[in-house]
């Protein structure tokens, strides 16, 4: 296993979800569930980090997830 770390990604490239508004009145199990990784572009960066094509890739699990404000175009940073 190979982690690779920094691998960003603007904003623009994460998948939206449209959740419940937070006065509604009840949680549901589907506002529990974690949001979903752009996998495809992922994929692409970690192969390009790695000098391998994306078929290459057998499996590929993200480890943590955070966001780099330091400056006005945030960024999505992974950790794979």
């Amino acid at each position: 296993m190979i982690r690779l770390s920094e691998l960003k990604l603007p904003l623009s490239a994460l998948p939206t979800v449209a959740r419940r508004a937070a006065d509604a009145p009840t949680e549901t199990d589907a506002d529990r569930a974690p949001v979903a990784h752009p996998l495809a572009a992922l994929r692409q960066l970690a192969a390009q980090a790695l000098g391998v094509a994306e078929v290459d890739l057998a499996d590929m699990h993200v480890f943590k997830r955070s966001f780099d404000a330091r400056q006005a175009d945030i960024r999505a940073v992974y950790i794979v």
